[in-house]
């Protein structure tokens, strides 16, 4: 009776721990993980009111990184809270010219749909390399635009930012940005050609990719994690900024929206983040700096040997008296 008693007892103490342990361990991962990640019944959000960025974290269980989340976009990018890693090295742009059979205007089913227009772009063009993990690379599936820009540097925002959208094989997302700032004397062929597009112009010119990135990427780049900057706010994402700054018309810039229409969320906190930049060799410098030395040195000895002349002539002369 006693041992039968005692196995009872064991079976019960079992029982309850093992209720306990199944509890702790559930709860223990609903603090890490979202217990709903389905969107598909999330009500609307927007830029705006009662459904704007402020909102976003409590408009449904899905959408909780947006309020929680430690590494969210966009950001303001400080000079102090950067440093140069000499560990990144430049990124491989492998972009093919666009041509109309892969350039089309429409709102892909991507998590970076929004209240933002989106612009689906050819499979061939990828990116690798730089802050990228190795050997990976990565598809352009998406270009958007923010007016006025959603990421700032140094505390100021500008009119118009670009927004290349890539993704790995396992699903990772890797964006590259591009600032532009109003200036008449500078038109933009690429603004043009995207605005031509996406007013539906008959037979309108593509935009060039190519060279788009070559000229903002000459400075190099700002890179850090980051967020999808709208619902559900999924962090684990490669934000990549060009130093360099493009130059628009202000009357195109503000074709795409202007200063009273934006469609971007609130600068996000940076919190523990450190944000890595990227300085492209300077070799090209470095020879023109070599051979402005070697003609200074050059001029100084011609000028030196017409010295020596002169003198030793004077000499002669007063010799001769």
């Amino acid at each position: 009776m006693a041992t039968t008693l005692r196995v009872f007892i064991l079976i019960a103490v079992g029982l309850v721990a093992g209720f306990g342990l199944t509890h702790y361990t559930t709860s223990a991962q609903s603090t890490t993980t979202p217990t709903n990640t389905d969107t598909s019944d999330c009500p609307p959000w927007s830029f705006y009111g009662d459904t704007g960025p402020l909102y976003w974290g409590e408009l449904c269980d899905a959408y909780a990184k947006c309020e929680t989340g430690l590494e969210q976009s966009p950001i303001d990018i400080l000079i102090d809270e950067s440093a140069v890693d000499p560990t990144l090295s430049a990124i491989q742009f492998k972009y093919t010219a666009p041509t109309a059979t892969n350039y089309s205007v429409g709102v892909p089913s991507l998590p970076w749909t929004g209240n933002s227009i989106t612009f689906p772009w050819g499979s061939n063009n990828t990116i690798a390399r730089g802050p990228l993990p190795e050997n990976t690379v990565y598809k352009l599936i998406q270009l958007r635009y923010h007016s006025p820009s959603s990421n700032h540097y140094e505390d100021a925002g500008y009119p118009l930012e670009i927004q290349l959208i890539h993704q790995s094989a396992s699903g990772q997302y890797a964006v590259v940005t591009v600032l532009f700032d109003a200036d008449d004397r500078y038109p933009s062929d690429f603004l043009t050609a995207l605005y031509a597009n996406m007013a539906g112009a008959s037979n309108p010119p593509t935009p060039d990719l190519i060279t788009l990135m070559h000229d903002s990427m000459t400075l190099g780049y700002w890179t850090t994690m980051g967020s999808v900057p709208v619902p559900p706010c999924t962090e684990n994402v490669i934000w990549v900024t060009a130093v360099q700054i493009m130059y628009a018309p202000r009357d195109l810039l503000n074709s795409f929206g202007g200063v009273n229409s934006r469609r971007a969320r609130p600068i996000q906190p940076l919190n523990a983040r450190v944000i890595r930049q990227y300085h492209p060799p300077q070799e090209n410098n470095t020879v023109a700096g070599l051979l402005i030395a070697l003609s200074m040195i050059f001029v100084a000895l011609v000028m030196l040997i017409l010295l020596i002349i002169v003198v030793r002539y004077k000499m002669r002369f007063v010799e001769n008296i």
